[in-house]
């Protein structure tokens, strides 16, 4: 599932990586649309499949409704920015 954000600077992407019972386990993804390259990840669990939504603001990238956890603020930052070049 992906989503662009208002201003075109960034492209969201939710993965399915698993299932077990009712719970689905995601991972989310933001990549700069100029250059294509990984910006940010976090892993989360959740037991819907909605597409990522920016802010109206562009301020933040939302994964779930779940909660905090399922946040990237934008821009990403530095230590985002690491952890996502980490395997």
């Amino acid at each position: 599932m992906y989503a662009t954000s208002h201003n075109k600077m960034y492209r969201a992407e939710k993965c399915e990586i698993s299932a077990d019972g009712n719970i689905t386990h995601f991972i989310g993804r933001v990549y700069s649309t100029k250059t294509g390259s990984l910006l940010a990840e976090l892993e989360f669990d959740s037991p819907s499949y909605t597409k990522p939504e920016f802010q109206y603001d562009d301020s933040v990238v939302l994964f779930d409704s779940g909660g905090d956890n399922t946040i990237i603020y934008l821009p990403p930052s530095l230590l985002d920015r690491i952890r996502a070049k980490l395997p």
